[in-house]
This record gives C-alpha cells, structure tokens and sequence, in this order.
C-alpha cells in the first residue's frame, strides 16, 4: 500500500501541511476581503478582521491534533511525554482564548449593526481611515482603486465614549419605558374590556409581541429570552385569573 501514499495529506507534527493550506485558502479568501455594496455609496471594499481570527482557530485546531496524531503509532495509543503535554497545554490555552476572541468580535458585530464605526473588527473603504490603511497596504492597488469612494472626515472607531454613555442611557431610558407599556396597557385593555375572550386574545398578543422583540434586539442568550418571555406570560396570566 505504500505505493497509494500522498504527501499531500500526510502528517507533519507541529506545522500545517501544504494542502491543509491550499483549503484554508480556499475557504477564507472571500471572508478576509471582499467587495460588498454600500448603503452610501456603489460599492465598499472589506476587510474582515474577524474571519483572520477564524484561520488562527483553524491554525491552532491543526496543531492540537498533529499532538493527537503523535499519541498513536500503528493504530496503538501510546500517550504523550511531559514535554509534548506541556505544549498540548499550551495549545489548549491558546485555543481557548482564541474561541473566547471570537465570541467578543461576534458580540461587537451584533451591537453595531450597519454602523461600521462600531465595529472594530470590520473595516470598510467607505470610512477614510479605513480607507487610507488598505490603500497603503497596496489592497485598493487594482485598476478599480480610484472607484471606490469614502467620507471626507476621518473618525476614530468604536465612537466616543461620552457619546456612547449618552446613547446607553438612552436606550435604557427607551426599553424601560417600552416595558412600562407593554405591562400596562394590556392590563388596561383587560379591565376596560372584562370578558374572558378578550383577555385570552389581549395575553396571547401580548406575549407574542413582546418575545418578538426580545428575539430581534436582545442580546441575551436564549435561556434569558425564554425566561423574560415567561415571567411576562406569568404575570398577564396571574391578572386575568384575579380577574374573572
């Protein structure tokens, strides 16, 4: 069987074979930089910072399982010495924190939304710093480099923090007061209307509405959308059995 063997998908402990980089390649290249349309102008180049942290995960899965692959000889689980543990744990520690960093740049693109200053791991060509780092990095060096178009005032990311402790207060100010409503005018609704289809029409409205909004602009994760929902559901639930 030595005569089928590849060297293209053999083992090489502690690096990355050349065909395991030929796919990462293939399946990143469009991640890290690519052309989108813009809500200002035609078209924006990206560059996505996040999906290089997805190939440093990659990069780093490779290495953890070269360590697995050293564990085995002739199909045999043979264990791993003291020096080669201590760099799986090295690996797995890195690992971790990389899986972590990801977590953040998922959480960054989630409350930024379409606002590209927000997100820090995302550069567009339509911002002007963005726009002056891929020029100088040679990426707008293309026969379409002077099409794409970008602001004339040149902002740091993320917004400033004074902006961004008015705009929380805000938006607690705003959710606090939606909360408000959506509590009290069922009730209202309930007792102006005192009859049992009304209240079991106004509850399952209610409560469809609400874990609506929690679904489209709540961060949370699910366990705490299902847990807000259903305290909301228990208390319209507790008023119309007072009620009737």
């Amino acid at each position: 069987m030595e005569g089928n063997s590849n060297p293209d998908i053999e083992r090489q402990p502690h690096g990355l074979g050349e065909s395991y980089l030929d796919l990462l390649k293939d399946a990143s290249h469009r991640e890290v930089l690519y052309e989108a349309k813009s809500a200002q102008f035609d078209r924006a180049l990206k560059v996505n910072l996040a999906a290089l942290q997805r190939i440093v995960i990659c990069m780093i899965q490779k290495q953890l399982v070269d360590n697995v692959g050293a564990m085995v000889s002739n199909g045999t689980f043979v264990g791993l010495d003291a020096a080669h543990l201590c760099q799986v744990k090295v690996l797995l520690a890195e690992y971790s924190q990389a899986v972590r960093n990801w977590d953040l740049m998922v959480g960054y693109a989630a409350k930024a939304g379409h606002n590209l200053s927000k997100d820090p791991f995302l550069l567009s060509s339509e911002e002007r710093l963005s726009y002056e780092l891929m020029r100088s990095a040679g990426l707008l060096g293309l026969p379409f480099a002077d099409s794409y178009e970008h602001e004339g005032n040149a902002r740091l990311p993320l917004g400033q923090r004074r902006n961004a402790t008015i705009g929380a207060v805000l938006g607690r100010f705003v959710v606090a007061l939606l909360g408000g409503v959506a509590l009290i005018g069922p009730m209202l609704l309930m007792q102006l209307h005192n009859d049992l289809t009304t209240k079991l029409a106004t509850t399952s409205v209610a409560v469809f509405l609400v874990a609506a909004f929690m679904a489209l602009y709540s961060t949370g994760p699910p366990e705490v959308i299902v847990s807000v929902v259903a305290a909301y559901a228990a208390v319209l639930v507790v008023f119309v059995g007072a009620n009737r």
